[in-house]
């Protein structure tokens, strides 16, 4: 084993704090937390999806370091430094970004208008796709297939625009024999909202002095933007007024 991975497997001095405070910072993914790491210490441990929180980072320092089942973070970062670390059958990290809000259902549309002519209200934008949290893993020997999954949030679908009123019915024309007025136009349609972006995937960084038994699986792309919307439908015109009243005058005939 190295000299530099010796020297963190010792214990958490200001050398391995800084490491872990750079991949696992704010900063380093974009996803603030208002409570500070989450942080577990022992000789031997076994991690299960239970032993680890989804409102924090979580930093692990052991000898012995087996995990089990999906471990889930929700976008958090993740960090563990052992002498051993042993991936069960099936374990997986998941650091993988969470669906972004808002993020609005297909169909969904905002207000329509109101008052006669009034124009949609334009449609929400979809949210920004989360951040994956980072990964970091210290080992002298890593056994077990290594997965991590670690993409992107994807973005939040947009909200369609909603439908226009329809136009104004006209007065009664007051010109006699004269056309109706013709009627209100219609509002417009509101505009769709822009689809959210998806987020991007994690870092993932890991030291060790002995291969693990196969090659590592990652999944770190970045999450898929949110789907367009449509456009709202503008309002049919108003009603046309009722026309001017007839006027004649039936004369006598000149005929005997």
């Amino acid at each position: 084993m190295g000299s530099g991975l010796a020297a963190f497997l010792l214990g958490p001095s200001a050398w391995t704090g800084a490491l872990f405070a750079q991949v696992l910072s704010p900063a380093a993914t974009d996803r603030t937390s208002a409570l500070p790491p989450k942080i577990l210490c022992g000789l031997r441990m076994t991690l299960r999806r239970e032993d680890i929180p989804v409102d924090r980072p979580t930093i692990i320092w052991a000898d012995i370091v087996t995990l089990e089942g999906r471990l889930e973070t929700k976008g958090h970062s993740f960090g563990i430094t052992a002498r051993q670390l042993n991936f069960a059958q099936n374990a997986l990290i998941d650091t993988s970004g969470p669906e972004a809000s808002p993020s609005f259902p297909a169909g969904d549309k905002a207000s329509l208008g109101i008052n006669q002519g009034d124009n949609g209200r334009n449609g929400d934008n979809g949210g920004q796709g989360a951040y994956a949290g980072s990964v970091l893993l210290i080992a002298d020997t890593i056994l077990g297939e290594i997965s991590v999954f670690a993409p992107g949030g994807d973005g939040g679908d947009a909200q369609s625009g909603g439908d226009g009123a329809k136009g104004a019915t006209a007065p009664p024309q007051p010109k006699k024999c004269r056309p109706g007025i013709q009627g209100g136009a219609g509002g417009r349609g509101g505009l769709a909202g822009k689809p959210g972006d998806g987020g991007p995937g994690a870092r993932v960084q890991i030291y060790s002095s002995r291969n693990a038994d196969s090659t590592p699986e990652f999944n770190v792309e970045g999450g898929k933007a949110g789907a367009q919307a449509s456009h709202g439908n503008p309002g049919e015109g108003g009603d046309g007024g009722r026309g001017g009243e007839i006027s004649y005058t039936l004369e006598p005939s000149s005929r005997n």
